[in-house]
């Protein structure tokens, strides 16, 4: 019997900046890409957010380095999209650049974004469950900031379907 992979919350809270930092660098080429005005401005600011949810996970990791105890969780078999994610190695450069290389308009660039934005909550929904309850309310505020991220694109898309 193979032994189930144990991570830690340290190793949690890199996967959730590296998940930010992907989603800025994606919004920020979108952004770079795009001929229309409403795109590009969406794109730089969800870029933006991006990086500060980075930011306000580092905190919470630097925080925490200095206490140990908080770092501990259970084992995330029992959380399948978290154990998905840093076995499979998600939301990587590779994924990025292949959903940019792949999208054939503006309106599969604002697809992506929505589908990335969808898995990014679920990540982060699952990530609540294994923090320390005092970070939850941070986990929940991002959880919200990526939901009006999630229908600030879906509106547009409407926008542009019209």
């Amino acid at each position: 019997m193979q032994d189930k992979k144990r991570y830690e919350l340290d190793d949690i809270l890199f996967i959730a900046m590296k998940i930010e930092k992907n989603g800025e660098d994606f919004y920020r080429a979108v952004a770079k890409r795009t001929r229309n005005n409403k795109i590009k401005d969406l794109c730089t600011r969800l870029s933006n957010d991006e990086k500060e949810h980075g930011n306000i996970f580092l905190g919470i990791y630097n925080e925490l380095k200095n206490s140990m105890h908080d770092f501990s969780c259970r084992f995330l078999e029992r959380i399948p999209s978290l154990a998905v994610v840093a076995d499979q190695q998600a939301f990587t450069d590779e994924s990025i650049h292949a959903m940019l290389q792949q999208a054939t308009s503006e309106a599969s660039l604002l697809d992506a974004a929505h589908q990335s934005e969808e898995e990014t909550i679920r990540f982060y929904e699952d990530l609540k469950t294994v923090v320390a309850e005092k970070y939850a309310s941070v986990v929940d505020r991002i959880i919200g900031e990526e939901a009006g991220h999630k229908d600030k694109v879906s509106q547009l898309r409407q926008e542009l379907a019209v």
